[in-house]
């Protein structure tokens, strides 16, 4: 009869593993095994891009406090948006893919298949825009997930945190200040346990701090969107997608955009957010572009910067 209990390759290769991606600069490295992801919709599941998958490797880069903290619009004195959308989310995930790429070479020169896939950005929603209105290439609601490949999950499954009510992902050291990304793998790996400490989304402390920053209304404080891992639920705030859009595009006043375009009450519209983003201002448009060739952020990164996790950490 087989056991369960790993064995001295299994152990030496996970090692090698999270040796390699801390060594190489990142911050948190956990192993999960597939059986944690079961929870997910058809679509989205592991073993559907990988039948015979046993873990997934989850790989996490933390952002500077003080890269966060000088996050602001023009409009304020001593801030600014580009040190987040250059270094916190380009340099940062150009590293999360060069890192995973090389655990995925890593399992293979070992004898096993791995797939690494792109970090968590906008290029994670490849297939999640298959349910966007007719002409329209955004998502409509951008809860995690939709992404091709649920790396916030993953990580939740691999013992690195839980899920905050603004939908990403809070570990103990960085709450919800950083970047993440997977490697999928046939590997028979040494999982982690999952994350038993203090709960690190605490709304009734912070007033639901992520719901009042943003900039355009699109989270909710009182409706859910619950994600499931390893069978353990997450409350998550509802998000209306189309709404964040307009302040991931600099449309709206806070988003760090010069656009100044009102929203109108109700269910974001994707037709009247097209015809908000033909009133976009040159310089957003400049800016935008300059940033989507190096695949930086988007204006708007409220929730996470606001998120005051990161600061109850010496409380646990």
């Amino acid at each position: 009869m087989a056991s369960d209990r790993p064995t001295f390759a299994d152990l030496t290769l996970t090692q090698e593993i999270r040796g390699y991606a801390l060594d190489e600069g990142m911050d948190l490295v956990g192993v999960a095994p597939v059986g944690r992801l079961a929870d997910l919709q058809p679509g989205f599941r592991p073993t559907e891009y990988m039948p015979d998958a046993k873990c997934v490797v989850s790989i996490v880069c933390a952002l500077a406090d003080g890269m966060c903290d000088v996050w602001g619009t023009y409009e304020e004195e001593g801030k600014t948006i580009l040190p987040l959308g250059y270094y916190g989310v380009g340099s940062a995930n150009w590293e999360l893919a060069r890192v995973a790429n090389g655990v995925a070479r890593l399992i293979e020169r070992a004898g096993h298949r791995s797939i690494p896939f792109p970090p968590h950005w906008s290029v994670s929603h490849y297939r999640e825009l298959t349910t966007a209105p007719a002409g329209w290439m955004l998502p409509r609601v951008n809860v995690p997930i939709q992404q091709d490949f649920p790396h916030i999950q993953a990580a939740v499954a691999a013992g690195l945190g839980q899920i905050g009510w603004n939908g990403l992902l809070l570990t103990p050291d960085f709450g919800a200040r950083q970047r993440l990304t997977s490697v999928l793998t046939d590997a028979p790996l040494v999982n982690d346990a999952l994350y038993a400490g203090p709960a690190l989304c605490q709304p009734e402390r912070c007033g639901h701090a992520c719901v009042a920053t943003c900039p355009a209304g699109a989270l909710s404080s009182s409706e859910i969107a619950a994600v499931t891992v390893a069978g353990h639920t997450h409350l998550v705030g509802k998000l209306d997608g189309v709404r964040c859009q307009y302040g991931l595009d600099g449309l709206v006043r806070g988003s760090g955009g010069r656009t100044r375009v009102e929203i109108p009450p109700g269910p974001g519209d994707p037709a009247v957010y097209d015809a908000a983003m033909a009133l976009r201002r040159p310089e957003d448009t400049g800016t935008h572009g300059s940033q989507r060739g190096l695949l930086t952020g988007n204006f708007c990164e409220r929730c996470l910067v606001h998120c005051p996790a990161h600061t109850w950490r010496v409380d646990r």
